[in-house]
């Protein structure tokens, strides 16, 4: 904050301020008020000055509303510094909307100082808006992030896309769709012309949130499946960016959920039109004619088939792990398949008087599990499972009876946990 109020000083020092009439001199008092410190008595007037803002010159309107923005800050800083509570309500706010008001205003001699001030309220608010936008304050988010784009589109080298899709959410909370669907829109449009360094999924719910919209408009059924083709090329191509010397378990967590939710959005779509779910069946079926190894189509085709016919979907996964044994994803996915079969099982019978049905439900239980349980094993040995995997590992060896098993899988979890 030095930087503020540094340049607030240089700004005084330099600034010509005209004193003819009341409110251009509140204007020069306000400006003094600051200049001395004395931040309260410097809003005292430089409110005073704006509340007739129509009397004031073009110039000492501008000065009016920067200075003010430096006050409201500056007042701000120095109760943080004293460890009192904060004079003003989103002091970043409304200093961002003064200097707004301060580059409407100005004639062109301030646009310098304007855009360095800021561009130094950039990350506080960014962080505001995260903070609102977490905190469900949908309304407060929707303004910081209306700051933040204004800056990153004004001052910025470059627009920041997750900026557009974070007022997007906002937007679709407050129920403006049509406002959230052209942020979410442009944050597609500024991530393609600036894709991102690092690898990151979040891309992948742009499209996601896009093609939610999509599917509650009449006939949009078409543009949302093509939203969710275009949010899996996307983290296609953010996941190409991962390299042996640059993986993460949590950043593989999160691929791995950003891909789950697409798929699973794509296939609910599919499930609720029959005529489509039918002619994404032939289509996989007639790519895998022509490419019987192709692993990411076995795994679609699977997923595809798990929704409406486990049993079809169980040689499809089987058919992936042969065709390329060492990725994990299909022995994970199968596991978890008959994991859920078996427990589906248990929780429908378990109650059952009929004592021969109990005991072939528990036999046909016992398999499932049996199944599951190496498969899981296999994608553990090819990427650490997760705590839910390590609970089902834990029950299904419980069930099973394997109690040498069951320490052995809680030992491993308790290591996760305590890396």
């Amino acid at each position: 904050m030095k930087q503020f109020l540094f340049v607030a000083c240089c700004l005084v020092i330099a600034g010509n301020t005209p004193v003819n009439g009341q409110p251009n001199q509140k204007v020069a008092s306000g400006i003094a008020a600051l200049k001395s410190g004395d931040y309260p008595s410097a809003l005292v007037e430089l409110n005073d000055a704006l509340s007739a803002a129509a009397l004031l010159t073009t110039e000492d309107a501008s000065q009016a509303y920067f200075y003010r923005g430096m006050a409201i800050i500056s007042a701000h800083q120095e109760a943080l510094r004293l460890r009192r509570p904060p004079p003003i309500a989103d002091a970043f706010l409304r200093t961002c909307q003064d200097l707004a008001a301060a580059s409407a205003a100005d004639d062109g001699s301030w646009t310098e100082e304007i855009s360095q001030l800021r561009k130094e309220l950039y990350r506080p608010l960014l962080s505001e808006g995260i903070r609102a936008l977490n905190g469900h304050d949908f309304q407060r988010a929707r303004d910081y992030m209306d700051c933040v784009v204004s800056i990153s589109t004004s001052t910025m080298d470059n627009a920041y896309w997750p900026a557009y899709d974070m007022r997007g959410q906002a937007r679709l909370a407050l129920q403006d769709t049509l406002g959230a669907m052209d942020d979410l829109r442009r944050a597609t449009e500024v991530y393609q012309s600036n894709p991102n360094v690092m690898p990151d999924p979040l891309i992948t719910y742009v499209y996601y949130r896009i093609a939610r919209l999509h599917r509650m408009s009449v006939g949009g059924i078409d543009l949302a499946i093509e939203a969710v083709a275009s949010g899996k090329a996307a983290l296609a191509a953010e996941r190409a960016k991962m390299s042996d010397d640059f993986t993460e378990q949590r950043l593989e967590e999160r691929f791995s959920r950003a891909k789950t939710d697409i798929e699973k959005l794509e296939l609910d779509m599919l499930l609720n039109d029959p005529e489509r779910y039918a002619l994404a069946e032939r289509e996989f079926s007639e790519a895998l004619v022509q490419n019987p190894d192709d692993y990411e189509l076995l795994l679609g085709f699977a997923s595809l088939l798990e929704a409406t016919d486990r049993k079809r979907a169980i040689p499809v996964y089987e058919q992936a792990i042969r065709a390329d044994p060492d990725r994990r994803t299909a022995y994970f996915n199968l596991a978890v398949m008959l994991f859920n079969d078996g427990a589906e099982l248990f929780t429908a019978l378990k109650d059952e008087p009929d004592l021969t049905l109990r005991r072939s439900a528990q036999e046909l239980i016992g398999s499932r599990f049996a199944a599951a349980v190496p498969l899981f094993e296999k994608a553990h040995t090819l990427e650490r499972l997760n705590e839910d995997a390590l609970d089902a590992l834990i029950q299904m060896a419980t069930y099973l009876k394997r109690d040498k098993d069951v320490q052995r899988y809680k030992d491993i979890k308790l290591r996760a946990s305590n890396p």
